[in-house]
């Protein structure tokens, strides 16, 4: 997970905290427009992006903030590669970042609160009130750990598509139901490749933090097996092991087929519903 504030002392260790907060929403901006964008950079270069943008950041407002002088210890490229990708970013990066309305919101609290009654919404459309906490829990954590980024809405977007992962297991989320998620928050146009940047990000954030585990504690360990919202009610009350059977498919199929699958499933279901009745 990368860090505004850490950053900032990397290249203005002599900078007194609280840091300035245009400095640091100038830095996280510069950051999200470079993904969108995508600017890419090969492997060995993309640990120095936030470096990077940070040193633009740096350059744009050092007169207006009378910012001290500015570090060229500990870069993570060497000096002539860092230069080279420098000039590339002072000149692709633009002067003046416009940010999307459907993206922002007015307050933290208020944002905050949109985004919950989203979550709501999308529990409520997929038939899984009963889990709503633990997606209101994981935002609430998450807003609090990424209070500097902007981009509210994609941030819980892809919250909440790493708890429904959570709920049913790694690969039990379909393209049409990410979309859904998408769709509610705004933010349908959102690239594959930002996309996957926020899931890494935040998914490696709980891993090395443990707070998405602290919000299941209470489920011992336990996965929770939610059905899409596609599924009949009467499904619910198939024998229990039917489910095993059936989830993998998922992974044969794919997205691209995933109406072909959930024929197969229901077939499936209605030879178990079949067998029960004439038990």
């Amino acid at each position: 997970m990368f860090n505004l504030e850490e950053i900032v002392y990397q290249i203005l260790p002599t900078l007194e905290q609280p840091y300035p907060s245009v400095l640091l929403n100038t830095i996280d901006q510069l950051v999200q427009w470079s993904y969108q964008k995508e600017m890419i950079l090969k492997p060995k270069e993309e640990p120095a992006r936030l470096r990077l943008c940070a040193h633009v950041a740096y350059e744009r407002l050092s007169k207006k903030l009378s910012l001290p002088a500015l570090s060229m210890e500990k870069l993570p490229l060497p000096i002539k590669k860092y230069e080279i990708l420098l000039d590339r970013f002072r000149h692709e990066l633009p002067e003046r970042l416009k940010r999307k309305a459907s993206c922002e919101f007015d307050g933290d609290d208020k944002g905050l609160s949109l985004c919950i009654e989203m979550i709501y919404e999308l529990c409520n459309k997929m038939k899984i009130q009963l889990q709503t906490k633990y997606f209101v829990n994981a935002l609430k954590a998450c807003y609090s750990r990424y209070s500097e980024v902007h981009q509210k809405k994609k941030l819980a977007a892809v919250v909440f598509i790493l708890v429904l992962q959570r709920l049913r297991g790694e690969h039990m989320i379909n393209r049409e139901e990410k979309e859904q998620v998408l769709s509610l928050f705004g933010i349908r146009d959102m690239k594959q490749a930002e996309l996957k940047r926020w899931n890494d990000l935040i998914k490696q954030d709980s891993i090395e933090y443990g707070w998405m585990d602290a919000i299941f504690q209470e489920k011992n360990g336990q996965l929770i097996e939610v059905e899409p919202a596609t599924e009949a009610e009467s499904q619910s009350q198939a024998i229990s092991g039917v489910g095993m059977m059936i989830y993998p498919q998922v992974d044969f199929y794919g997205d691209k087929h995933y109406s072909e699958y959930l024929k197969w499933k229901e077939d499936i279901l209605a030879k178990v519903l079949l067998k029960k009745s004439k038990s």
